[in-house]
């Protein structure tokens, strides 16, 4: 299928889930399904709206937050390998995509067995129930507060971390529909 094509669908979806309340997780299943994208990371870029460009710079400028500059840093190009499944995303990038777009690497499709990430979370233990869909975006934070936030506190001083909550919670933010928040 063609990107424009997969746009259009991928638009036209965005559309139905603001105005009935469908939680990410949903859109983007419903995306991959119905726009045939050959990947869940292709699937979360055309549910965010984004652009290939959009994504790439966003990158960029997490990974600079982070002081781990990317090098060499992501461009579409690249993300078109890896949107296509032509190349595997590396382990600097993986994290980089799930702050992104605020999700798992299981549901971006990058988790793999030795992910520090993925280690942390299954070691968790939770005495809530497994969320259902429409509970995806509590799961979501709790993911990110665990996950996200844990490694960069040790990592970096106070007024660094702060920085990266600051934009985390500005530049980056979607817009949810009103059901989500």
């Amino acid at each position: 299928m063609d990107s424009r094509k997969r746009d259009k669908i991928a638009a036209g979806l965005r559309g139905t889930a603001a105005s009935e309340g469908w939680p990410p997780w949903r859109l983007v299943q419903a995306i991959h399904d119905q726009a045939q994208c050959p990947t869940l990371l292709m699937a979360w870029r055309l549910a965010s709206g984004d652009t290939q460009a959009e994504v790439a710079r966003g990158l960029q400028g997490l990974a600079a937050d982070l002081g781990t500059p990317c090098a060499p840093s992501p461009n579409c190009q690249q993300l078109s390998r890896w949107e296509n499944d032509r190349e595997g995303v590396g382990p600097v990038y993986r994290p980089l995509f799930a702050l992104w777009f605020r999700t798992t690497l299981e549901r971006l499709g990058l988790a793999v067995d030795d992910d520090p990430v993925v280690t942390l979370i299954s070691q968790t233990p939770t005495s809530q129930p497994v969320a259902s869909p429409e509970e995806d975006d509590v799961e979501r934070r709790q993911f990110l507060s665990i996950a996200a936030v844990t490694p960069l506190a040790a990592a970096l001083p106070p007024e660094a971390l702060d920085q990266v909550r600051a934009r985390m919670n500005t530049d980056l933010r979607h817009t949810l529909p009103t059901g989500e928040i």
